[in-house]
């Protein structure tokens, strides 16, 4: 008799059970047992289950079980949960936007169910001042690639510089996994400096730009001054609206090179 025995991997769940006699012809030597995977499309670790050979009650005196009469059988996870990041490294928001929408992707695979945790870290913005945040949990179901985080701007009609807060992915299950951009930087501007740096990044990206690409020798100096805030000018201290059209036009400015 063949049977199987649960280990990590439990039957029904993760496999079929068998439990069957096998009866040799004359002269055979050799069977096979056919047991069936089930396939859940959900991320585990590898998992293990038995074999067990035994002999029957009214067998035959002469037939005896060898040295391995139990086998081992592990099933090998295949599927890919996938890995866990922001969309964005920054969003810039308008204090009277009302509840900003903070997208998080799920990139190199969707396999099964699992979740991630969040929480808003202060800075320059203080959470229940400038912002409600907290912590929280997203669910992807099987397949799904994209949520998002809501969390309400407080406008309190104040004059005030843009400030700033960090949304932090941690603690993934279900095998998925945190990648490189665990976290995302929400500035909160007022109206005024808004359209301010707005139209500062449509004059960069316009007529600054003719002139940095006139006045720049070398293509590894116009690399240089793309990756510098300010364009690597160290007499001026950049302020945080500059590290902010930095952000948002480095990418831009990169694939402008020539």
């Amino acid at each position: 008799r063949v049977e199987t025995i649960d280990g990590s991997a439990v039957s029904e769940e993760d496999y079929i059970p068998v439990n069957q006699v096998l009866t040799f012809a004359p002269g055979e030597t050799e069977k096979e047992v056919e047991v069936q995977i089930v396939n859940d499309d959900q991320w585990e670790p590898d998992e293990e289950f038995f074999l067990k050979l035994s002999t029957l009650a009214d067998s035959d005196d002469a037939v005896e079980l060898g040295r391995i009469s139990i086998q081992e059988i592990t099933i090998l996870n295949d599927d890919n949960p996938g890995t866990i990041v922001f969309k964005k490294r920054g969003i810039l928001v308008q204090e009277n936007i009302g509840t900003v929408l903070v997208p998080v992707m799920r990139k190199n695979g969707a396999d099964g169910q699992i979740t991630v945790k969040w929480r808003t870290i202060d800075d320059t913005a203080v959470e229940g001042k400038d912002y409600v945040g907290g912590q929280g949990e997203l669910t992807f179901r099987h397949a799904e690639t994209e949520l998002e985080i809501p969390i309400q701007i407080i406008n309190d009609f104040e004059a005030e510089k843009s400030e700033h807060f960090e949304v932090e992915l941690y603690e993934p299950a279900g095998g998925a996994k945190v990648g490189p951009i665990s976290r995302c930087v929400i500035t909160i501007t007022n109206d005024d400096e808004f359209n301010s740096i707005m139209n500062r990044i449509t004059v960069m990206t316009s007529t600054n730009m003719d002139k940095f690409r006139v006045n720049t020798d070398t293509w590894g100096e116009q690399f240089k001054h793309a990756m510098s805030v300010n364009g690597g000018d160290l007499e001026v201290e950049p302020a945080a609206s500059d590290y902010v059209m930095h952000v948002l036009t480095f990418f831009w400015k990169v694939g402008s090179l020539h």
